[in-house]
């Protein structure tokens, strides 16, 4: 019976609460890419720090807010067995930059029928963010290691659509379950997102398969009384393809998983990681089988609110 009632008194302490937030909250992301050759080792590293500020605003529907995100301060570095260490350097193009996205908190009953899912999602101001930040990418100095600039607010909308699932799915509130996330990412987002920026073709995309999350339970962070969420994906397709010839592509996998810790008290995210295993064949012409080259970057995330 004790052990019955301390289950229940800590499965009340694994939901958070409805998220509201802070109207300006900042934060910190810290972006390390090893690239891995046939041997293991490293031979290069990337490093990218940001810290910005996240707007909120409530959108047009309810439950659903829209947010934008001011760069205070971007930092690049590099390390290479080729090219030796390369000092901190400011990104200073990021400054005022519109960079928009979303976070939702929707309950079934918010919910509309299936048929009339297509229109629900027009009306949104989702579609009007996305397409205001996809071009903001278009206008980024078109050079390889900027790329990293997109992943990283890929990464930061990442965090931000695991936070609106774990307000919007009633199944997360049960600790030690893993669910299969389904509903939620077919309407708001699908799983195909187009990656079509800077150096690469309309060809390119990112497309997640299975996709579960799973409430852990209590956890601290910043000396804060959190939830901890667990998410995985094995198995996402990638495709990147150059923008001036198509038979200059990437084609791989991708394989991640990672950790949300939520504010019991403010609903939103203290601390989210992650870490994905990019592997993938680098084609560089057409009939050239010997110029396939293989790619393995492992990724690892931090963002932390300040």
């Amino acid at each position: 019976m004790k052990k019955e009632k301390l289950l229940n008194t800590i499965k009340s302490f694994c939901v958070p609460a409805k998220f509201s937030g802070e109207r300006e909250k900042k934060f910190e992301i810290t972006m390390n890419n090893s690239y891995l050759n046939a041997r293991g080792r490293i031979p290069k590293r990337q490093t990218l720090i940001s810290s910005f500020t996240r707007k909120l605003t409530p959108g047009d529907v309810s439950g659903l807010f829209s947010t934008q995100y001011v760069f205070d301060q971007v930092a690049y570095s590099e390390k290479s067995d080729k090219h030796g260490e390369v000092s901190p350097i400011n990104w200073t193009f990021m400054k005022e930059k519109d960079i928009l996205f979303h976070i939702f908190s929707l309950n079934k009953k918010d919910l509309p029928p299936d048929s009339n899912r297509e229109t629900w999602k027009e009306n949104f101001t989702i579609n009007q963010n996305l397409g205001t930040t996809y071009k903001t990418f278009s206008s980024f100095p078109r050079l390889p290691s900027v790329y990293l600039m997109i992943m990283q607010i890929m990464d930061i909308f990442g965090f931000e659509t695991y936070l609106s699932y774990i307000h919007s799915i009633p199944e997360l509130a049960a600790p030690g379950r893993p669910h299969l996330v389904t509903l939620m990412r077919s309407m708001m987002q699908g799983t195909k997102a187009p990656i079509d920026f800077g150096l690469y073709s309309k060809n390119s995309f990112f497309e997640d398969s299975d996709y579960y999350m799973t409430n852990m339970g209590i956890s601290i962070q910043n000396e804060k009384p959190c939830i901890l969420f667990e998410f995985r994906c094995d198995g996402a397709k990638v495709m990147m393809q150059d923008k001036n010839r198509e038979d200059i592509k990437r084609s791989g996998s991708s394989y991640y998983s990672g950790y949300v810790f939520i504010n019991v008290e403010t609903g939103d995210i203290e601390k989210a990681t992650m870490l994905e295993s990019y592997v993938a064949l680098q084609f560089a012409g057409k009939d050239s089988e010997e110029r396939k080259v293989p790619i393995h970057i492992r990724r690892s995330i931090s963002m932390t609110a300040l």
